[in-house]
């Protein structure tokens, strides 16, 4: 009976020793694994230090943003990325807290945009020439910015720097933005593509109190 009894007791010692080691170690491992994807994402977007940014920028998924890229920084897949802008309930709260300015026509498409950056003695303004060519435009949104401004499709949103996004230094504070939507004639419009823009974002600092803030997902009341 003793003779039995030794090579189980044996056994349940490894087999304690090695649960042992596992559950000693799990932890680690999980923690390593924790610091690899906090150190794959976010990276550093390189703002251009312009007052117009001009860009011709993709999207599938019918809506361009300008938007914070601190206030999406911890988006790096899908998933992460379906909790923060695939809603409108979700856009609108970013729009509220000035992360998020809408471009939204509900189409697909590759057009151009332009961010141009005014100051309290120089505000940035549509041309004469401009003017004419605005089929809509939108009420004032809050932009409140932490030194960069980026501009792309929606479902480039996230931590990760893309060629699809463009990234402007806009100095931190909070910033009146509103959106026009332009159609100039073909005669007016240069080779490169770049202008006069489809979307034309005027910025400019808030010097006083200021509001209300437009907090619609949906930029214009009306489309052309």
């Amino acid at each position: 009976m003793g003779r039995l009894l030794l090579p189980i007791i044996a056994i349940l010692m490894v087999i304690t020793i090695a649960l042992v080691v596992w559950l000693s170690r799990t932890p680690r491992d999980s923690a390593a694994n924790t610091t690899m994807t906090a150190k794959s994402c976010p990276e550093t977007f390189e703002g251009e230090s312009t007052t117009r940014l001009q860009a011709v920028l993709p999207t599938d998924s019918g809506m361009h943003a300008i938007w914070d890229p601190s206030a999406y920084a911890d988006i790096c897949g899908y998933e992460t990325w379906e909790k923060q802008v695939l809603e409108t309930q979700d856009n609108e709260r970013h729009i509220r807290a000035g992360h998020f300015v809408p471009l939204y026509v509900h189409a697909d498409g590759s057009p151009a945009i332009e961010i141009r950056v005014g100051r309290a003695d120089a505000p940035s303004a549509l041309a004469d020439a401009e003017s004419a060519w605005v089929t809509a435009s939108s009420e004032e949104y809050l932009f409140v910015s932490t030194g960069t401004a980026n501009v792309s499709g929606i479902e480039y949103i996230g931590g990760k720097p893309d060629p699809a996004i463009r990234s402007l230094v806009l100095p931190a504070g909070r910033w009146r933005m509103k959106i026009h939507l332009l159609e100039a004639p073909e005669s007016a419009r240069s080779q490169d593509g770049l202008y006069p823009p489809d979307f034309l974002a005027l910025a400019n600092p808030e010097i006083a109190a200021h509001g209300p803030y437009r907090q619609s997902e949906e930029t214009f009341d009306r489309l052309p």
